[in-house]
């Protein structure tokens, strides 16, 4: 989502949502229309006068050159200023330009390329189409290959896009020559390739849900926004992109992710690859981390202290250290080799998983604003709930607890205790409980109104 962009033409109102920016693009074809003659046939150029030469063979030469680029210059201008009308709209002349080799490769009339942004039906059926025009000039296109089925693009020279988005199944490659662009959205598209060499403003990328081996970001110092997940990325090489603050690149195939050069990295999802270390010391900003579903033996958060979400479930961690990480408000760990879980220094947790491990205990003295803990499958003994109040949900199945006392969490909604050897349990203290689960061989104390 972007900020709004001032605007003459804005087709599709409500669609803001569908263009994300994110990314992709090859080396744009040469542009026939970028020829000296075609532009005359388009574009009417302005007569100029020529000035006082002076005198001499100097002064001659002097002012010839002189007059020859003041001459282009007021061209230049002239051409900047003039406008041309498509239907009801004006448009530069390079976006002008740029309309009829779209209407060309489509075989319409530029108008009716034009009034396609305005039929209501393309925002239907998840299909949008979506353009832009400030002062003359397209700022955002949001294109659907199911509405406007092109093989190539081409783009003329002198285009003011800022923010471009694919919906769609497109071509394997597309080329892009957009210097403003800054946000660019080409996720789940079909693509094999993307180059992002001449897009030197981008800074948001998203090229998720598509089949690239290969991210090149050499040409993209601005990034602060990279979304390439569900791609088959072996490596990404991060040290030309130091601004960037987000990344997503789950479900890859990395081996190795170097951090040393995201200094100011606030989010990092690298789950569902295959990394076997990761080094966060360089990127002491982190607060968001899902590096779940990975091949880590340990994790060092002694760097991140404001870190606030820790996803480092599915791995096989066999201790964690939490003494760091005082900000942290949710955390899972689930399926991992840990046999203790020490959270005296993670206060303010508010969100706990840790179910499949190897825990003989569980300390919730120092978590007294825990909404939700899922606790099962471990070897537990004793689960006490005096100091976590505010509990709404709790899943402690198949341990070892031989009681559970119910009586401080009167807000519970949600409960399930199967596979425990408890031989009762009061539940009258859950007026609220609304799902629960225990063994049929369990001793119930409920009220009238409870029918579990």
């Amino acid at each position: 989502m972007f900020p709004e962009v001032p605007y003459q033409l804005q087709m599709a109102p409500g669609c803001c949502h569908v263009l994300r920016c994110r990314p992709h693009h090859p080396k744009a074809r040469e542009n026939p229309l970028m020829a000296d003659k075609e532009r005359n046939v388009l574009i009417p150029l302005p007569a100029g006068g020529l000035e006082n030469i002076g005198s001499g063979p100097k002064s001659i030469l002097s002012g010839m050159v002189s007059d020859a680029l003041a001459l282009a210059r007021m061209r230049e201008k002239s051409l900047a200023e003039k406008r041309f009308r498509i239907g009801d709209y004006e448009f530069r002349d390079p976006d002008y330009r740029q309309i009829l080799i779209w209407a060309k490769a489509l075989e319409i009339e530029p108008e009716v390329f034009i009034r396609s942004f305005e039929d209501d039906s393309f925002s239907q059926d998840g299909n949008v189409l979506r353009l832009d025009v400030e002062d003359g000039s397209i700022v955002l296109l949001q294109w659907d290959f199911d509405i406007f089925p092109i093989s190539s693009f081409e783009w003329v020279d002198g285009l003011r896009i800022q923010q471009l988005g694919f919906k769609g199944i497109a071509s394997a490659e597309l080329s892009l020559r957009l210097p403003l662009l800054n946000c660019l959205d080409c996720h789940d598209i079909g693509l094999t390739k993307l180059d992002l060499s001449n897009l030197p403003e981008l800074t948001y990328l998203e090229c998720g849900d598509n089949q690239l081996v290969e991210l090149d970001l050499l040409n993209v110092p601005g990034l602060t926004d990279i979304y390439c997940s569900n791609n088959q990325l072996v490596k990404l090489d991060l040290s030309n992109v130091p601004k960037l603050t987000q990344l997503l690149c789950e479900n890859n195939q990395l081996t190795q992710l170097d951090l040393s050069n995201v200094l100011g990295l606030t989010l990092l999802w690298c789950s569902s690859n295959s990394l076997i270390e990761l080094n966060l010391s360089n990127v002491q900003k982190l607060t968001d981390l899902w590096c779940s579903t990975n091949q880590l033996t340990e994790l060092d958060l002694s760097d991140v202290s404001g870190l606030k979400e820790l996803h480092c479930n599915e791995n096989q961690l066999v201790e964690l250290d939490l003494s760091n990480v005082p900000e942290l408000t949710e955390l899972n760990c689930d399926n991992n080799q840990l046999t203790e879980l020490d959270l005296s220094n993670v206060s303010k947790l508010k969100h706990l998983r840790c179910q499949k491990n190897q825990l003989a205990k569980l300390d919730l003295s120092n978590v007294p604003g825990l909404t939700g803990l899922d606790c099962s499958n471990n070897q537990i003994v004793k689960l006490d709930l005096a100091n976590v109040q505010r509990l709404i949900g709790i899943f402690c199945g198949k341990n070892q607890l031989a009681e559970l006392d119910l009586s401080n969490v009167p807000g519970l909604t949600t409960l399930w205790c199967r596979s425990n050897p408890l031989a009762e349990l009061d539940i009258r203290w859950l007026v609220k409980l609304k799902r629960f689960a225990c063994d049929p061989s369990v001793t119930l104390q409920k009220l009238p109104t409870q029918n579990f």
